[in-house]
């Protein structure tokens, strides 16, 4: 039979927030709330087998079923966690609050399409180029504003609960403009090459700001910051932090206090042959507003320092900031700091004080390792210096020292030195110049620990020492021929003036074993040479001698073994 009509079927409607709400409907009779767009049927009596008198809502398009489940427990199934101030009265929540409990960069439309496809960048090794789809400054820099910065005025601090985690998955984002972070800021990505960020403009990947939103670009940059609303506990870690342009530091640090990256590989574009040193590209810049309103006491842990003409840079007053185990690589030069003090400007005038770099590795840079221009009580403590101020080749053409520092009171403890090891007594390594491990005003507190086997010679070479510059040299050894049966210790003082280009050694030891017939068997001298690569002074009939030699004389007729270290002041 054909339909020839359909008749309109209607329901109760109404509205739900005026009057006295929705009525209690019929049994099976259907209700509208007009304004709030709610569906609702009625139970039925008890009677007919409702298990209670009301109205069910029926959900449609518009409701949010995250929202309405109360059902997430912590460990339901498990039965053994008691949640609630009793077995029966477990803590239940809303999965919408449940997954409020993080935040996602996803959540703000970073990394995936209207699809939820992921949409980042990829990456070829081959040419070490990157491929975009969207820029996600806007989206990031937007996360951050909304969490840790929205709704907060001026001369207030982001409240407890909302210093939240800010996740950000696996993946490659492209920024154009610097990513600013405010205090209290936390970024989580997903590790080291990871999570990468990518800038591609001429700014840092991330820069701190105060924390409230006025003056330069919405932002409290570094001329308007005080110790109210200076940078402060923030939190970056599990990323890779990329730049592209090498025309400004990957970070910028800016009175920055009580802040930690771990993790975190910072990366630039740098070319150990054909780039030019510019201080702009650093790893991390560190600055300050004044002496007072500086950079303090930020902790900087399992950081890779990459492909950047300068790792560390800072001329600024800042104060016992920490970098241990991490990685400085493919460098122009380490870490300078007090580069361009000025006693009359604030926020420059003594240079950073109480910086700690510690159980760190360096490879392949170019020039120093650490280079303490100006500021006191800096710390290199159990670092690694492997290719360090070689200009790309090795001990044989180095050129700068590891470490200089360029003021008292500055200390270099427990560093192992490639150079020492191939410049001391290494084969293939005798006849070239003996550039010093650490130069300047130093205090150096080494121990290499390095075995010489003692032949039965006459001024034959035991060890050579750096010699260009002024410098005292405590090297300590101990001596055993088990042959004659004998155990010497002692101590060879050298002292190298270089203002007469001389040098002066001297030798205290104890002896115990068959001493009547050892005495006086084994002595050394020392001499100032020019070695390979010194470059020869015009005004100097004898060149510039750069290499302290140690010759040792044998008479015992007996091979016997000197183990040593040695400690350096200038």
């Amino acid at each position: 039979m054909a339909v020839v009509q359909i008749s309109r079927v209607q329901v109760r409607r109404g509205r739900k927030n005026a009057g006295s709400s929705v009525p209690q409907l019929a049994s099976g009779e259907m209700g509208w709330a007009i304004d709030s767009q709610e569906l609702y049927i009625g139970n039925g009596s008890i009677q007919e087998g409702a298990p209670y008198v009301g109205n069910t809502k029926v959900l449609t398009e518009h409701d949010n079923i995250l929202d309405l489940a109360l059902q997430y427990e912590y460990k339901r199934k498990v039965g053994t966690v008691q949640t609630g101030p009793t077995a029966g009265q477990p803590v239940q929540r809303s999965f919408q609050d449940r997954l409020d409990d993080t935040v996602s960069i996803r959540s703000f439309g970073v990394g995936i399409n209207t699809n939820g496809e992921y949409d980042g960048g990829t990456y070829n090794v081959d040419t070490d180029t990157y491929t975009f789809i969207t820029d996600d400054t806007a989206g990031i820099q937007r996360a951050v504003d909304q969490l840790f910065l929205a709704n907060i005025q001026a001369g207030s601090h982001l409240p407890e609960n909302r210093r939240v985690v800010l996740i950000l998955e696996p993946g490659i984002y492209k920024i154009s403009n610097s990513i600013k972070l405010p205090p209290y800021a936390v970024l989580q990505g997903a590790g080291k090459d990871k999570t990468i960020i990518v800038q591609t403009g001429n700014f840092p990947v991330f820069q701190t700001v105060g924390s409230t939103t006025v003056n330069v670009d919405g932002y409290v940059t570094l001329l308007n910051m005080t110790l109210s609303n200076q940078p402060k506990f923030i939190n970056v870690s599990g990323m890779t932090l990329r730049s592209k342009t090498s025309v400004a530091p990957v970070l910028l640090l800016e009175s920055t206090i009580n802040s930690t990256f771990s993790n975190v590989k910072f990366q630039s574009n740098f070319d150990p042959i054909d780039s030019i040193m510019t201080e702009a590209d650093s790893c991390v810049q560190i600055r300050a507003t004044s002496t007072i309103i500086t950079s303090k006491d930020n902790l900087f842990l399992n950081c890779d320092f990459v492909s950047a003409c300068y790792a560390i840079n800072s001329t600024y007053d800042i104060v016992s900031n920490t970098f241990d185990n991490c990685l400085f690589y493919n460098l122009g030069a380490g870490a300078i700091l007090g580069q361009a003090t000025n006693i009359n400007v604030s926020g420059i005038r003594t240079g950073p004080r109480n910086t700690k770099i510690s159980n760190s590795t360096f490879d392949l840079v170019n020039r120093h390792g650490i280079n303490i221009v100006k500021g006191r009580n800096n710390l290199s403590q159990g670092n690694t210096f492997l290719k360090v101020g070689n200009d790309g080749g090795d001990s044989r053409t180095a050129i700068y020292s590891v470490i200089h520092f360029g003021e008292a009171s500055n200390v270099s403890t427990d560093d192992y030195f490639q150079r020492s090891e191939e410049s001391t007594n290494k084969d293939g390594f005798q006849n070239f110049r003996y550039i010093s491990e650490v130069s300047g005003k130093v205090n150096s507190n080494n121990k290499y620990n390095l075995e010489k086997v003692i032949l039965s010679t006459v001024n034959s070479t035991f060890v050579r020492l750096p010699g260009n510059v002024s410098s005292r040299i405590n090297l300590h050894y101990i001596y055993n021929n088990a042959d004659v049966n004998i155990v010497r210790h002692g101590t060879l003082f050298i002292t190298i003036d270089k203002f007469r280009n001389v040098v002066k050694m001297s030798d205290e030891y104890d002896i115990s074993g068959n001493t009547a017939s050892f005495d006086g068997s084994l002595s050394f001298i020392a001499s100032l040479e020019n070695l390979e690569g010194d470059p020869i002074a015009s005004d100097s009939p004898t060149g510039n001698l750069e290499t302290v030699v140690i010759k040792y004389t044998n008479t015992t007729g007996d091979v016997g073994y000197i183990n040593f270290w040695y400690e350096i002041l200038s």
